[in-house]
């Protein structure tokens, strides 16, 4: 144990291949080193920070086992009640915590921004599209007006134009080969009756179900004069039904990923609520959509419907699934499967992570959830992931996390009751 007498010191943690600084103080009493030793038995712990002397410094030095043996003799019930609940005491400095979640976030926020674009580039160009089409629309309905030989000729084709808008059928359930066909016989029908260009309109028209004799009526009600005109402002009619259901598509995917997103936010940190683990699951796999899309990790989910919701703090709860899913993504870096399985039980609520990959080792399986430790090579992982999401689990929501693994089958196992606890914390096991 080292404390600080006068001087200037730095305190730093190893996070992947960084060191980053946790604080620097000259305040005499600073101190560092075996500040758990009281919990356990010194000669088996480790430092997890570095002290450095910035200049020239006095220090207190005091041996673990000595101020150990001092912290159980003259403070025995605080020792004894940190015995008993050890997820209360912290064991990693909370900085580079801080820092494992600003990572974390801002791979979501990348994440994101891909996922976003997608949607709003589409709106975007349905926009402009749609505004080409409604110009083209009214210069087409200006020209059927002064050409109609009476007013009931053009209230006949307004007719069947709201008529083939509210009942066109979508062409999702044909193959591929049959929309082809389709077109092609549509395009000929059109260039048999002298429409310009109708390789062009034949794509719509077989895309919203029009066949070839509702064509012929419109042919018939607008006449030969008018039949040209007529077939076009129904295709932009057409057109621009399709364009408004892009956009309406498109934003509400946008507001998919906000709502998914704000899970996230400080709303989710601050407040307990009641919570469906199926749509927070939902929300976080969400942000891994990137990671997920070339399809060399087939995504399985087992949910249980019928589970209870729970109370806890989403936006936390989203951060342990976002760690628990981003381990097994890399564990399945040359593909596999990724299931994630939900059950409600006896007042508790499992959610199993499980990935096919190689598994851990067993002779490092109990070390996972300690502070900075990582079985990524340097530079790719923090180490502290998976104590973040134990002490999530433990301490904020009384639950438990557990590891289970062998190769070809590796299960991140978190219980969650239903109702918080009123006595002590379920402590993390591995």
């Amino acid at each position: 144990m080292f404390i600080l007498l006068d001087g200037h010191i730095s305190v730093t943690a190893d996070v992947g291949a960084e060191e980053v600084e946790v604080f620097r103080t000259d305040q005499p009493g600073a101190c560092g080193g075996a500040t758990h030793a009281h919990l356990g038995e010194p000669d088996k712990q480790v430092y997890t920070t570095s002290m450095r002397a910035l200049g020239t410094c006095r220090l207190f030095v005091l041996p673990a086992a000595t101020l150990a043996a001092v912290m159980r003799e003259w403070f025995p019930l605080p020792v004894h009640l940190q015995e008993q609940d050890p997820a209360d005491v912290v064991t990693g400095p909370a900085a580079p915590q801080q820092r494992d979640r600003l990572l974390a976030l801002g791979a979501m926020a990348s994440s994101l921004t891909h996922e976003l674009n997608n949607p709003s580039a589409a709106a975007r160009a349905a926009a402009v599209a749609l505004t080409n089409r409604v110009r083209r629309s009214r210069e087409l309905l200006a020209r059927l007006a002064a050409t109609a030989s009476a007013p009931e000729q053009l209230r006949a084709l307004l007719t069947l134009q709201e008529r083939v808008t509210q009942t066109a059928l979508s062409s999702a359930g044909l193959s591929g080969l049959e929309i082809a066909d389709r077109q092609d016989q549509m395009a000929t029908w059109l260039e048999e009756h002298g429409i310009r260009d109708g390789w062009d309109l034949a794509p719509t028209f077989v895309q919203v179900g029009l066949d070839t004799p509702f064509l012929d009526t419109v042919v018939t009600q607008a006449g030969p004069a008018m039949a040209d005109d007529a077939l076009r402002w129904l295709n932009y009619a057409l057109e621009t039904d399709l364009l408004l259901q892009e956009i309406d598509e498109a934003t509400a995917r946008i507001s998919t990923l906000l709502r998914s997103v704000s899970a996230y936010g400080p709303t989710g940190r601050d407040q307990q609520q009641l919570l469906d683990l199926n749509d927070l699951l939902d929300a976080t796999l969400l942000m891994f959509r990137r990671r997920l899309a070339d399809g060399h990790v087939q995504l399985v989910r087992d949910y249980d419907r019928s589970a209870p919701r729970v109370t806890g703090f989403a936006a936390e709860l989203n951060q342990v699934w976002t760690n628990l899913i981003d381990n097994a993504v890399d564990a399945l870096e040359g593909g596999g499967t990724l299931t994630i399985r939900t059950r409600g039980h006896l007042g508790h609520v499992r959610i199993e992570i499980i990935d096919d990959g190689p598994g851990i080792p067993a002779d490092i399986r109990a070390q996972v959830f300690d502070p900075f430790f990582s079985t990524k090579p340097i530079g790719e992982g923090t180490g502290i992931g998976l104590d973040v999401a134990a002490r999530i689990v433990v301490a904020r929501h009384g639950g438990t996390i557990d590891v289970q693994s062998e190769r070809g089958r590796t299960c991140f196992l978190v219980t969650l009751p239903v109702r918080r606890s009123a006595g002590p914390h379920a402590s993390a096991t591995t």
